[in-house]
């Protein structure tokens, strides 16, 4: 029994691990690109024409699939209160947004402009789905701290709380002002970085939170 536990655990934290460095796919872009590339704004590097832009694709539907997978145990390890549900709805929203930004790709990589009223709408679709994703899992990830705010454990309570504000609200800030302030190219590249690896680790929290805790339901004396 303990065997089939372990088994269980590892392939629950290799599966976090595996959706956590897919959704960093840029890493892994600039890599195959001979280390450039690192400051271009990241949804161009799954747009047509991007190098390496089906492998960006098909690793954030990868992670999509994972996060869903990782879901069902994330659920049964978190005590039965409201903020279950809410962390649980809004890391689905975050796999379905992720999922369907992966299909409705930004039109245009670097150094093209998108001129047509048809490059413009899958632009608003491509970047509104972005956005609901990436929203839904920092939403999640703040439902987790309050969720294990009394009963821990300790530092998947941590996690959350740090991932929030530095990844989260701390790069999300930089992002917009990127943007509003017109900063270099680099900036809004260097901002998202962060925010996209903070939502990578947390994925990857959630996987060993779920992998360490046991079944709620199986712990003696029920809920607290």
């Amino acid at each position: 029994m303990s065997g089939r536990v372990d088994r269980r655990a590892a392939l629950l934290v290799l599966a976090g691990v595996v959706a956590g460095l897919a959704y960093s796919s840029f890493v892994i872009d600039w890599v195959l690109r001979g280390f450039e590339g690192m400051t271009e704004v990241v949804s161009e590097l799954a747009a047509p024409g991007a190098p390496h832009a089906t492998l960006s694709r098909l690793l954030d539907l990868l992670c999509a699939v994972l996060v869903l997978v990782l879901l069902a145990f994330v659920g049964a390890a978190m005590p039965p209160r409201p903020t279950r549900t809410v962390l649980l709805v809004s890391t689905l929203v975050f796999a379905l947004g992720a999922a369907a930004a992966a299909v409705i790709t930004a039109p245009c990589s670097e150094g093209t402009v998108c001129f047509s009223a048809a490059q413009r709408s899958q632009s608003f679709l491509h970047n509104a789905f972005s956005t609901v994703s990436d929203v839904g899992l920092y939403v999640g990830m703040a439902a987790a701290w309050a969720a294990t705010r009394r009963t821990g454990p300790r530092w998947f309570h941590r996690c959350a709380w740090w991932l929030f504000w530095l990844s989260g609200a701390t790069a999300g800030v930089l992002m917009g002002l990127s943007v509003v302030a017109d900063w270099p190219e680099w900036a809004l590249g260097a901002s998202q970085r962060v925010h996209i690896a903070g939502m990578s680790t947390w994925i990857v929290c959630l996987s060993v939170f779920a992998a360490r805790q046991p079944a709620h339901s199986s712990r003696p004396g029920g809920p607290p």
